[in-house]
């Protein structure tokens, strides 16, 4: 063997354990980190997790009772919450979409008694306050609800703190239910559905959304912003503030578990076409804005809807 073959042979070979050496170490350091993260996620829960039958979990170690401590405290400053959705920021503009289309499909329902579960700061209602409805909203926090009271003052609204696995209402009666930007966030996504179904009268609308886990957005914010944010956080000896889990599941799953309640699917749409990631969208919103309304411009709807960040089913109660 010449000496210049057994160089080349040396340099690869070196090349290739330096190279396996380094890989070994970011996923060690990964390992670690995501164990970290998991047991502080953990400790603040001692149930198990069961996502149940079609969503998918989509935190590490986050258990049932953690869950509720997390969406306390994340939704604690309703004020801030009601705040990030208002203005020309990608948040907003998603947000508002998603109202725009919930209030057109709510209108053929023209009147009766309306139930938003999850309702936040009563940014929903406060559209469908213009006397039509006999409105009612239920949240898990008392801050949201505090909020939706002074931001429907003077509109014909009911509010009550609650959770949406025990709806405190009569069997049959609501003529509409909406339950939009929350059944991502519960674990128990079928007993919810069929609390849903139990408060619904017949023929009724129920109108739910879900966040799309096929999205660029989301495949991106699971798979490399989380993951290496969490690295980054350990590497620097810093604890990461920890997010609820959410519990997405597919369109197909959705309606299989509707059906299973005896609400009929009619029509899906989805929407919030959003092609700028964590953390640039927050960084640089306008520029984010400015590039999801020329693709929309400029390419076909069905194949964007990889792009699309959520989506909207409407059902009947049988």
């Amino acid at each position: 063997m010449s000496f210049d073959v057994f160089l080349g042979l040396e340099t690869f070979l070196g090349t290739a354990l330096g190279g396996g050496a380094l890989f070994f170490g970011i996923w060690f350091l990964f390992f670690k980190a995501r164990v970290q993260h998991r047991k502080l996620s953990a400790g603040l829960g001692k149930s198990g997790l069961d996502p149940g039958d079609g969503p998918e979990a989509v935190a590490v170690g986050v258990t049932r009772s953690s869950q509720d401590e997390l969406v306390r405290h994340w939704f604690a400053d309703a004020k801030g919450y009601a705040r990030l959705y208002e203005g020309s920021t990608p948040v907003a503009l998603l947000f508002n979409e998603r109202l725009r289309c919930v209030v057109d499909l709510v209108a053929p329902a023209r009147d009766g008694r309306v139930l938003e579960v999850g309702c936040g700061p009563g940014l929903l209602l406060t559209r469908l306050g213009d006397g039509q409805f006999q409105l009612f909203g239920l949240d898990c926090s008392p801050e949201m609800i505090t909020e939706a009271k002074a931001r429907t003052a003077g509109l014909r609204v009911n509010l009550v703190v609650g959770r949406v696995e025990q709806l405190p209402f009569r069997v049959a009666s609501f003529d509409v239910i909406l339950a939009l930007g929350v059944l991502e966030y519960l674990p128990d996504l079928r007993v919810s559905l069929m609390e849903i179904a139990r408060l619904a009268k017949p023929n009724a609308f129920i109108i739910v959304s879900m966040l799309n886990r096929l999205s660029l957005y989301r495949l991106w914010e699971r798979f490399i912003y989380t993951s290496w944010g969490v690295l980054g956080h350990w590497l620097r000896g810093r604890r990461m503030a920890l997010e609820p889990a959410l519990w997405l599941c597919g369109q197909k799953s959705m309606m299989r578990m509707m059906q299973a309640c005896q609400l009929e699917p009619v029509d899906v749409v989805y929407y919030g076409l959003n092609i700028c990631v964590r953390p640039f969208d927050r960084k640089y919103p306008k520029h984010g804005s400015a590039l999801n309304r020329w693709l929309e411009a400029h390419c076909g709807r069905r194949f964007l809807r990889a792009l699309d960040i959520g989506f909207i089913l409407t059902a009947r109660k049988k």
